[in-house]
């Protein structure tokens, strides 16, 4: 037995091997493919260019003196010299323009902080697709294996020589402080993957301001609402610079054709231009928010929150404070350490409160409303794509008041349980009471005593450990780097993704009835800095991504 489970290992290994071969193989012939085609066209052009010149030579000039003071004329252009001229150009701008496609790929190990070697293979590459940042590609060598991606922005992303034991076959590409270790073959193989990952690093797309923003907004739909047919409809919109790189896809849900343009609405500005701004009390956004959770759907950090209707605002809370609650763990001195369980549900209350699907699309139907469909267009409406919405995709990260250097991260923290659920609903019911003193404002604004954290011995609401000595020794999990201005917070990133139709205002089921696609992502930040005695945690602004396609008809895929 012990012999046929040997062969059958080595069958599967050679198999395995095989497989990865041809995909090496077939990623190789698509680079040389790439490179052939683009030498070919470049060498076309550089031909054509240099034949159409010397059949238009200009005749020489006349012999005799030259008068310096008069002033010189060149010879009329014909058309043939311009076209010359133009084919250099082209030529020269095709040999500038960074490579796309598949640039290199191949076979490395990976380095991991808790393993020992051999380490496990992984398929690497750097592609580049049209109009978009470079990215370092890698996923595991098995079929199933999650593939992970990292921008190569000039600046942020640190490509250096690494050193592993007492091999320096090794680099290591960093950014934004995570930083992951590639073992090569050889020192030569290691300077190949350098040379090319250095070569193409990209420069960061520079920030548009919001007054530009502002400005092509409104040129948008100043000359959306003059089109009277679809052609000149998508045209007015086509005609108007698209607004920097599209926001990135978290799910296949959230996949969409390809826009014909792309705007960034303020949310603040549209709604004081219809006259939207006013607000509702928090005891009645807070009941809206219980409502809503019962029949929403939230992802936090990708993990959907399922739960019976009737439990599902307090779950979803819970799910949002343990994350809150893990981030902050991650640091042992400052407000964001001192931050308990209440404060932890407190600030994600907060949160969901001024995040919901009441808030986050009527946000979005106004501005998409205002762009599409401005005040006096009475022959388009906006309906929406499909009745199911994609989940409301919650991020959680903590973001340090201090400059990353190419430093190995801190090892992750183990997985804890949420807060009980119990102790939810009794935080729920405190800040929707109707007394005085436990109005949600009050416990709020209530200052943070030492006594509100669980005292040393006591059992926690949670399994989260707690660290309560106050030696100068303490440090951080991460290695400190250079400080900088700014203080350590949890930033929490709430998405919820929006789809639209724009068709005419008598439908009858055709694709001609529908004018364009839009897409609309509904963004903003909010920043948790410590425990909820300064009010509710810091929000940003509320910005819309509307994405605008022309196809005549599009389904989103469903949930798997």
């Amino acid at each position: 037995m012990f012999l046929d489970a040997l062969v059958t290992a080595r069958a599967d290994f050679e198999a395995e091997l095989e497989r990865h071969e041809k995909s090496l193989e077939s990623a190789e012939e698509e680079v040389k493919r790439d490179e052939h085609a683009a030498r070919r066209d470049v060498a076309l052009a550089v031909s054509a260019a240099v034949g159409g010149f010397a059949s238009a030579a200009a005749p020489p000039l006349p012999p005799g003196p030259r008068d310096d003071d008069a002033p010189i004329t060149l010879p009329d252009a014909k058309p043939a010299v311009v076209l010359a001229r133009a084919a250099l150009q082209l030529a020269e701008a095709r040999l500038d323009e960074p490579r796309t496609g598949i640039i290199r790929v191949g076979y490395l190990r990976r380095v991991a902080r808790r393993k020992k070697p051999p380490y496990r293979f992984h398929r690497i590459e750097i592609r580049r697709r049209p109009g978009a940042v470079a990215v370092l590609a890698s996923a595991p060598s098995t079929a199933d294996g999650k593939e992970r991606t990292v921008q190569l922005l000039r600046g942020r992303c640190v490509i250096a020589v690494a050193q592993v034991g007492k091999r320096g076959e090794a680099f290591s590409v960093s950014k934004d402080g995570e930083r992951t270790v590639w073992l090569c073959a050889s020192t030569r193989e290691r300077d190949d993957w350098l040379r090319c990952l250095q070569a193409s690093l990209d420069d960061e797309p520079a920030p548009i301001s919001n007054d530009d923003a502002s400005a092509m907004f409104d040129a948008a739909a100043a000359r959306a609402a003059r089109a009277t047919d679809r052609e000149t409809y998508v045209d007015a919109l086509r005609s108007v610079a698209s607004l920097g790189p599209s926001v990135q896809i978290h799910t296949k849900r959230d996949a969409f054709p390809a826009a014909c343009a792309s705007f960034v609405a303020d949310v603040r500005r549209v709604k004081q231009d219809d006259d939207l701004g006013t607000e509702e009390p928090f005891e009645r956004r807070f009941e809206q928010m219980r409502k809503d959770m019962r029949r929403d759907r939230v992802a936090v950090d990708g993990e959907v929150c399922r739960s019976s209707n009737v439990d599902a605002p307090e779950t979803i809370a819970a799910a949002l404070a343990a994350r809150i609650l893990e981030e902050s763990r991650r640091l042992t001195k400052g407000p964001l350490a001192e931050l308990t369980e209440s404060g932890a549900l407190t600030h994600a209350a907060h949160i969901l409160v001024e995040c919901t699907r009441t808030v986050s699309g009527g946000d979005a139907y106004a501005c998409v409303r205002r762009l599409c469909a401005p005040p006096g267009v009475d022959h388009v409406v906006v309906c929406p794509l499909n009745a199911r919405a994609s989940p409301l995709d919650v991020r959680v990260r903590l973001t340090k008041g201090v400059v990353q250097e190419p430093v190995p991260p801190p090892p992750p923290p183990p997985t804890r349980s949420p807060p009980a659920l119990l102790f939810a609903h009794k935080l729920f019911s405190s800040l929707t009471s109707p007394s005085g003193e436990a109005s949600s404002q009050n416990f709020a604004d209530r200052p943070s005593s030492p006594s509100s954290s669980p005292p040393s011995g006591r059992a926690s609401t949670t399994d989260v450990p707690r660290d309560d000595s106050s030696s100068s020794d303490d440090e951080d999990l991460a290695v400190k780097p250079r400080r900088r201005a700014g203080r350590a917070r949890v930033d929490v990133a709430v998405r919820a993704t929006t789809l639209y139709r724009v068709c005419t205002t008598d439908p009858r089921d055709a694709r001609d009835d529908t004018w364009a696609l839009v897409r609309a992502v509904w963004d903003r930040t909010f920043s948790v800095l410590g425990p909820p005695a300064g009010g509710t945690p810091r929000a940003g602004d509320a910005v819309v991504h509307i994405g605008v396609s022309d196809f005549l008809y599009w389904e989103p895929p469903e949930d798997p």
